[in-house]
């Protein structure tokens, strides 16, 4: 499946990843909408780039089914759009139900059923026009959605108490169990309804359907996608069925399969064979030789006409032209009774032997159309009929060629074909944009259901804080004089940090500060120039496991003493290779880095390279 031109690369290679390590494929859905959704769910997670989600999606395998949730939009509702629903049950599905005969099973299909409100629905319908009998043994309703959580939702048949004001009077009663909290569609007439999961763009379609049911559920879906999708849907209406789509839905600009029986509500019928049924107009015939006329008025009439004609007899002969053919062809009374071969009009602007051998033998009218010819700098275009002239007696005594001139028609029919495709481009993105609209009235209306579900949290957690907001009153005093008084503290901190730095960078020796686990924990700059490693590469490493230009190896023993000692104080000076490969002789100190009070905390190390004046 082509994916979204409009999608981002780096989305694309998302995507790409998921289908092929989870085996989920969201290409065919639209690319804005698509993106819309993942960006919501990145910002949940608190995720910015592409990249680093599909590592997100790789790692937490839970990540998946949130994404899933966020994507699928599940906006759904019990006989959503009530008029849609009564015109089916009042004008459509009466004559169609009266078409089965008595026994027949009916077989409906609702594709993208989300929780399983619209299944309910048409099930509701068919109990009230075929009764629940009739429900129960003839009918079967398949319900799929390619959301798991949705379809677990629709198998319980549950639903909230809330939802009864979207079901007309008298029907809950009659086909729900109530309790105080939820309704739930009634356990007899439960086996009518089968929920299954189903990829609608990529799964073979159910088959024999006579009710498909499709509402709102393209528009999610690329234009390529949808006209795939009809395809499938064609193949499963049968003949006598009918499709319905969601208001913001059409199906002329995706395919010519379906014929509307109401484009206001969105009801269509499969056209036999998959193409519409046009009328032909009735073949030309020709006229009557008119032998009643006086032959005068039939020459001048043939000659006047304003078509150009030739007439040509058994032997291949040019009998006649009328003026204008001489004018347009230049032919002379010297031509008229010659062989036509013979004459350039024979083959220009078209060859017309071969089609008066044709007219002839099979005794029809042969019609070369839009034949291009030019005279003078000047195009024009004709459609020429070579036509039997045949007797009383049925035997063909030549044939008439008329050339028909069409450009003034052509070029109309071209600018209308412009105007036709410049329309459905227009027609298209009007439908895309009606698409994208309802696509996100949906998503707004599922997070409208998720703030008011919030909502409702809120106001019990708000309860709850006005009872805490007192006891953070009084804690609130108190955090103010410890604030004031940390305020204070980190003032200093940072003023001893600001002066330790200030004293580290100012050091000309490389300085090293040692955890008592012999971890670094301080290296200044003027270690970074001596060895060559930078302080965010080394801080938190074992010093002895450095690989520096030092010989660690016999700093261990004064490093050991400072640890041990506080006043001990150690001088070496140990051969060395500094950052540049050079050798160097290194002057180490190591001291005790202690408290005021107390035992050391680590080890401190003072670096210089001893130049010969130092060694001097």
């Amino acid at each position: 499946m082509t994916s979204d031109p409009q999608i981002d690369p780096d989305l694309r290679t998302v995507l790409d990843r998921v289908r092929d390590t989870r085996g989920v494929d969201l290409s065919a859905y639209k690319g804005v909408g698509l993106t819309r959704r993942i960006r919501k769910r990145m910002s949940v997670v608190g995720i910015d780039d592409f990249s680093a989600y599909g590592e997100q999606l790789d790692s937490d395998a839970e990540e998946l089914n949130s994404l899933l949730d966020t994507v699928l939009i599940n906006v759904t509702g019990f006989f959503r759009d009530p008029e849609v629903w009564s015109y089916l049950q009042d004008d459509v599905l009466p004559p169609l139900l009266e078409a089965k005969p008595r026994h027949d099973p009916i077989r409906v299909w609702s594709v993208g059923c989300s929780t399983g409100e619209e299944a309910i629905s048409i099930a509701i319908v068919l109990a009230e026009l075929l009764g629940q009998s009739a429900l129960r043994n003839r009918v079967k309703i398949y319900a799929t959605d390619y959301d798991p959580k949705a379809l677990a939702t629709a198998r319980r048949a549950e639903y909230s108490a809330k939802r009864q004001t979207e079901i007309p009077p008298g029907l809950v009663d009659k086909y729900f169990h109530v309790e105080a909290d939820t309704i739930q569609f009634r356990r007899d007439l439960r086996p009518a309804l089968v929920f299954g999961q189903h990829d609608i763009a990529r799964d073979p379609p159910i088959s024999k359907i006579d009710v498909l049911l499709c509402r709102n559920t393209l528009m999610y879906f690329t234009a390529p996608t949808q006209t795939a999708i009809l395809e499938r849907m064609h193949f499963a209406t049968r003949h006598g069925g009918i499709l319905v789509l969601g208001r913001a839905e059409a199906v002329a600009s995706r395919t010519d399969r379906f014929a509307a029986i109401n484009l206001h509500h969105r009801v269509y019928a499969p056209i036999a064979g998959g193409k519409r049924i046009r009328t032909s107009p009735p073949a030309l015939r020709s006229a009557d030789s008119g032998a009643t006329l006086p032959m005068q008025l039939q020459e001048s009439g043939f000659d006047a006409s304003p078509v150009p004609m030739l007439l040509v007899d058994a032997s291949g002969n040019l009998g006649a032209a009328n003026r204008r053919a001489r004018d347009l062809f230049e032919l002379g009374s010297d031509d008229l009774g010659g062989p036509l071969q013979d004459l350039r009009v024979s083959y220009d602007p078209l060859e017309i032997r071969s089609r008066i051998d044709t007219a002839r033998t099979e005794q029809r009218t042969v019609i070369e159309r839009n034949v291009e010819w030019s005279t003078a700098g000047e195009a024009t275009s004709f459609d020429v009929h070579v036509s039997p002239l045949v007797s009383e007696n049925g035997a063909v005594d030549g044939v008439s060629v008329a050339f028909i001139d069409v450009t003034t028609s052509r070029q109309l029919r071209l600018e209308a074909d412009e105007l036709r495709s410049k329309l459905a481009h227009s027609q298209d993105e009007l439908q895309s944009a009606i698409e994208e609209l309802e696509t996100t009235n949906e998503e707004l209306q599922s997070t409208n259901e998720e703030l008011e579900t919030t909502n409702e949290e809120l106001h019990s957690t708000n309860e709850e804080l006005e009872t805490i907001n007192e006891e953070l009153q009084s804690t609130n005093e108190q955090l103010q004089s410890l604030n004031t008084h940390l305020r204070a503290r980190t003032e200093a901190a940072d003023e001893a940090n600001n002066a330790l730095e200030a004293i580290l960078t100012s050091l000309q020796s490389g300085v090293v500060v040692l955890s008592t686990d012999l971890r670094v924990k301080v290296w200044n700059a003027e270690a970074q120039e001596l060895w060559g490693i930078r302080e965010d590469e080394v801080v938190g490493q074992h010093f002895m496991s450095l690989d520096i230009g030092l010989p660690l190896d016999d700093l261990r023993q004064p490093i050991r003493s400072a640890l041990a000692d506080p006043g001990a104080t150690t001088d070496i000076v140990v051969p060395a290779v500094n950052r540049r490969g050079r050798s160097i002789d290194c002057r180490v100190r190591v001291s005790s880095l202690r408290r005021i009070t107390g035992g050391p905390v680590g080890a401190i190390l003072l670096m210089d390279a001893l130049d010969d004046t130092d060694e001097s």
